[in-house]
């Protein structure tokens, strides 16, 4: 299942990058902030409801979970499956990997994804093991 689920995500990634090209038109940056605030907006009401269903801790709230989580993945299915095809494009003339030119920023720490790891304004998880007070 997690090998199902690891060869999804990167399907789906792959898959991203022909999409913006299509339907982001001259603004390709914009087509992805909103497709990444899109996704932000899922991931958080998942978590949300997962939550809900924890905190709750019965048989139902965890069957209606899985039950959520396959009525979502249809829907998208569903929703995948009405979109026209898209034709590969050749990628532009300009240089390639033009990234690993910039030493800086092949210094920064990178997630799975590619992405730099942002910091973050939590609290380390060695001063919350330290502190008495607990949730």
């Amino acid at each position: 299942m997690v090998s199902a689920a690891t060869g999804a995500k990167a399907a789906g990634v792959a898959a991203r990058s022909p999409l913006v090209r299509h339907y982001g038109g001259d603004r390709p940056q914009e087509f992805r902030a909103h497709l990444r605030a899109v996704t932000n907006v899922g991931v958080s009401l998942g978590a949300l409801l997962a939550g809900w269903a924890v905190q709750v801790g019965t048989l139902a709230a965890y069957r209606l979970m899985v039950l959520g989580t396959a009525v979502a993945c249809t829907a998208a299915a569903a929703l995948l499956a009405f979109l026209p095809p898209v034709t590969p494009v050749p990628a532009g003339g300009g240089p390639r990997r033009l990234a690993l030119r910039d030493r800086p920023y092949l210094l920064l720490p990178r997630r799975a994804d590619g992405r730099p790891v942002e910091p973050c304004g939590g609290v380390p998880q060695f001063a919350d093991r330290a502190s008495p007070a607990r949730w």
